[in-house]
Order: C-alpha cells, then sequence, then structure tokens
C-alpha cells in the first residue's frame, strides 16, 4: 500500500501489469479504489469522473490531476 499525500506526489506507480507482448495504449480510471486516509481510515474511491471530493469526519477529501501512463520496464 503507498500513503500519498500533496508532498508525495511525484509519480509513484501503482500497479505491475503482464502484458505478454501486447502494448497498453490507454487506462480507464474506475470505481472499485479503496484509498487510506492519513488517519488510517479507509474510503471507498469512485474515479470515474476523473476526480473525488467528499468530506469525512469533518475533513475535506480531494483527489485530482491524477494521470496513467505505461512505462516498460527492461
Amino acid at each position: 500500500m503507498i500513503l500519498l499525500s500533496e508532498h508525495h506526489c511525484r509519480g509513484d506507480g501503482l500497479m505491475l501489469l503482464n502484458c505478454n507482448g501486447l502494448i497498453p495504449m490507454t487506462y480507464s480510471f474506475n470505481g472499485g479504489w479503496l484509498a487510506m486516509m492519513t488517519s488510517g481510515q479507509e474510503i471507498h474511491v469512485d474515479l470515474v469522473g476523473r476526480e473525488y471530493r467528499n468530506v469525512i469526519d469533518g475533513e475535506e477529501v480531494t483527489i485530482t490531476n491524477f494521470e496513467a501512463k505505461f512505462v516498460l520496464k527492461g
């Protein structure tokens, strides 16, 4: 699990895919993500709209400006 906050935004890899010779071109963020707040609370996140905004326990939670890209590992 990787905990990310504003000072962690540096392009951390979140997935490793074995594509068996295929070259993926795009990735579509969808529902089904589980995030952990710095308090340790887990929240279910739907990224279909390319952003997530909510208020949880009086704290504003925002996930924006994310992107998907494929990087080939030699």
